[in-house]
């Protein structure tokens, strides 16, 4: 019976043994775990804040390009506008011309 006796507290205190390695084996996965697990989230919330970075950078591309398109529409009108007024600005030099020799030879008829 001693031995019996013997033989299960050297199984006792190598099964205790095996418990405590374990254990500390558990702990450290713990910690590994939660290290992992914060690293996750860090990572999730980074592409959260990415994604929303995107997201707003493509609203203002939006945004910018609909004021480049408004732009050139009115830069296309003000040319427009622009050749039309050096278009009368010819007319209005190229009907001086008469209008001052009509002038003068009225003048000149009124003198006489």
């Amino acid at each position: 019976q001693r031995q019996q006796v013997a033989a299960l507290q050297g199984e006792k205190a190598s099964l205790q043994s095996t418990v405590e390695q374990q254990s500390t084996e558990i702990s450290k996965l713990k910690v590994e775990a939660q290290t992992r697990s914060s690293q996750v989230q860090a990572l999730e919330e980074t592409q959260t804040q990415t994604s929303e970075r995107v997201d707003r950078l493509q609203s203002e591309g939006d945004t910018l390009r609909e004021e480049i398109s408004r732009l050139a529409k009115s830069n296309t009108e003000y040319k427009q506008r622009l050749v039309q007024m050096e278009t009368q600005a010819k007319l209005g030099d190229s009907e001086v011309v008469p209008l001052k020799f009509q002038v003068d030879r009225l003048t000149t008829e009124v003198d006489a």
